[in-house]
């Protein structure tokens, strides 16, 4: 457990609970950089707890986020590396489905590629090839993210502690294996209520394993409890800038040979 000094178990939870009421009622609350003051050690601390209060109320823990896989988006937030957050269970939608995002606070929408993982994958040393190596399937997917802060007021340290904006994801029905493509130039294009931008797989650390592998590595690293193993979903991070969406909104992002996600929202 990460020892903070500053902040006493008390206010850790009452923040944590915060928090957690506020992703689960789609609300929005003060920072807690502002209303607290917080620091990093606190918000990996409060997001501790935070992901224990949802394994109570939001289901079975499906799996892992990649975020802040940029180096530009890193630096603006003062980070050296990318973050992670955790998935659960009740906030994966259908691809097939109209996804309500009126309870939440301020969604938007990233593509990214997931990996569904079929063995153990655990660091140190791990790498690109053990990774596709590990991995059961591959498959497109849309994260929802929400700040239950407000985006643009947010420091890392209130991202840490929201578990990284994570809300809601969907994955495509369309599976393949991993070592079938160059997941390094896979093209990839978004667009949104008329809104588009064209990228490709490979703006995720160059390659959306190499995140992959890295989350692998940072566990060894922190000797977290945290494993990634057999049927782990893992999100390695968006491949574009993240797009606003809001009732009414139309999604749709083609990832070339891996197919598209067509998605409205209510």
């Amino acid at each position: 457990m990460t020892q903070n000094k500053h902040f006493s178990e008390l206010r850790l939870d009452d923040i944590a609970v915060q928090i957690h009421k506020a992703i689960m009622e789609g609300t929005r609350i003060e920072a807690p950089s502002k209303a607290f003051g917080i620091d990093y050690p606190a918000a990996l601390e409060i997001r501790r707890r935070v992901v224990n209060l949802l394994g109570r109320y939001a289901g079975m823990q499906k799996g892992y986020k990649i975020a802040f896989t940029n180096t530009k988006i890193q630096e603006l937030l003062g980070l050296t590396e990318p973050e992670y957050g955790y998935l659960f269970e009740s906030f994966e939608c259908s691809h097939d489905e109209v996804l309500d995002v009126t309870k939440l606070s301020e969604p938007f929408a990233e593509p990214e590629i997931a990996f569904v993982m079929g063995d153990n994958l655990v660091g140190p040393g791990i790498a690109i090839a053990d990774v596709l190596k590990a991995t059961r399937y591959i498959c497109p997917a849309i994260e929802i993210v929400d700040s239950r802060f407000g985006t643009y007021n947010a420091t890392k340290e209130d991202m840490v502690s929201d578990n990284v904006q994570f809300a809601r994801f969907v994955r495509s029905a369309h599976q393949f294996e991993p070592q079938k493509f160059d997941l390094s130039q896979i093209p990839v294009t978004m667009e949104v209520d008329g809104q588009v931008e064209e990228s490709s797989t490979g703006r995720v650390m160059g390659h959306p394993a190499e995140a992959v592998a890295w989350l692998a590595n940072k566990f060894a690293e922190l000797g977290s409890i945290d494993i990634i193993k057999d049927g782990t979903i893992i999100l390695s991070g968006s491949c574009t800038r993240y797009f606003a969406v809001q009732a009414g909104s139309k999604l749709t992002a083609d990832f070339g040979p891996l197919g598209s996600i067509d998605l409205t929202f209510s």
